[in-house]
């Protein structure tokens, strides 16, 4: 019936009008027209119901005039049943809180750009425990069918994510995580098994490494981005300080019989932290020289999305681009096509550039001091500067590519 009722409030532009006459008339600050749930659309019918909550009395003044305006006494019948009573719109209000569980695990691993399959089961065991509390709750009686129904969904769910390793590695390789939650939320026998399957993964990945004689260039990307952190200054730089300070304190129990032991305790044994401008996968970036066998994995489980959200959108993009007046463009073109359309939206084409007189004024406006040195240092190295220091100095920077 609710669904009815905004369907009603939005079938002509008269109504719609109506319908904003009816906010401005009650004091709204902001005049909103009602939506409509879209069963293709995750929590469409969430964000309907929240909108219609939010304008209850604009919606029941709506149907008031509606119906006073009405003169065919059948239609006018119609549209009084439309009115929802007080204690329609208290349980719009308690749907909109079990929604709200949903609404909130969907957007924790729904994402375009960065990984979230670390917070799927977190999600998922959150939602059900939400849930398992709500049925015991006498205001959510007229739920119950439901809610149980919905927990017999998510258990089906949780139980199929048993059947890989994605999920676990993929927590354990969030550097703020790693076992927290398992330890908080889990039986200790748990926690070892998951330890274990790490232990294993770690394991596999590293005699693949050394096996398969990708040794050498898991060493030179390593010795990249060690130079990377060295250059980076800020926020980031410090909080690599103070980690590698950590680790000097940190005794891993390794075996020389098994040396991915030492990393396997060093990355699980020290407190990391990122920081707030920084994601995850910039983060590994960053610290794949700390920790290489564990980055490869990070590479492989972090770039499992946790959701087809980017996918759907990736497909409905493309319906747009082959529509039934180009429907022979060949493949190579649709590609192209499709990559100058993410370019164009994330401006990646059009860059502004950075002129000479911006680099001036930026120079202008540095110190000396931003170098990290005082001005008698300056005043030295300028003294004692010759051009074959500045040659030495580059060739530290120079990458040996090794051609097989």
């Amino acid at each position: 019936m609710c669904e009815g009722t905004w369907v009603f409030a939005r079938s002509s532009s008269q109504r719609k009008d109506m319908f904003l006459a009816a906010q401005d008339i009650l004091g709204e600050k902001a005049l909103l027209q009602l939506l409509i749930d879209m069963k293709v659309r995750w929590s469409s019918t969430y964000i309907m119901l929240c909108r219609a909550e939010s304008r209850m009395e604009s919606v029941n003044r709506f149907v008031s005039d509606m119906s006073k305006k009405e003169k065919n006494l059948d239609k006018k019948k119609k549209i009084d049943a439309m009115e929802l009573s007080e204690e329609e719109w208290t349980r719009v209000g308690l749907f909109c809180n079990l929604l709200g569980y949903a609404d909130d695990a969907q957007q924790a691993f729904s994402a375009d750009k960065l990984p979230t399959l670390y917070n799927a089961l977190p999600a998922i065991e959150k939602m059900y425990s939400s849930w398992e509390k709500a049925l015991n709750k006498e205001k959510y009686a007229a739920f119950v069918p439901a809610l149980q129904e919905g927990m017999s969904k998510l258990n089906e769910y949780y139980e199929k994510t048993a059947a890989s390793d994605a999920h676990i590695m993929a927590m354990l390789l969030h550097p703020e995580q790693k076992l927290g939650y398992f330890k908080k939320n889990w039986e200790a026998s748990l926690v070892e098994k998951v330890k274990e399957l790490a232990l294993n993964k770690l394991e596999e990945r590293y005699k693949h490494i050394h096996a398969s004689g990708t040794s050498s260039n898991v060493a030179s990307s390593a010795s990249q981005n060690s130079r990377r952190v060295k250059k980076r200054s800020g926020v980031s730089r410090r909080v690599m300080d103070t980690d590698s300070e950590d680790e000097d304190e940190v005794d891993p129990l390794s075996d020389p019989s098994k040396p991915w032991l030492a990393e396997f305790n060093r990355y699980l044994m020290v407190v990391e932290s990122i920081p707030k401008d920084m994601n995850i996968v910039e983060w590994w970036g960053l610290n794949a020289h700390r920790y290489p066998v564990w980055a490869s994995l990070a590479r492989d489980y972090l770039a499992v999305m946790a959701s087809s959200v980017s996918s759907e959108r990736a497909f409905s993009s493309a319906g747009i681009t082959i529509s039934k007046r180009r429907n022979r463009l060949k493949g190579d073109i649709v590609e192209a096509l499709q990559c100058l359309k993410c370019m164009y939206h994330e401006d990646l084409i059009f860059r502004d550039v950075v002129t000479t007189a911006d680099v001036r004024v930026e120079l202008e406006d540095m110190e000396y001091s931003d170098y990290g040195k005082t001005t008698d240092e300056a005043v030295d190295d300028a003294t004692t500067f010759t051009w074959d220091s500045l040659v030495d100095d580059d060739d530290d920077d120079v990458d040996v590519i090794v051609i097989n």
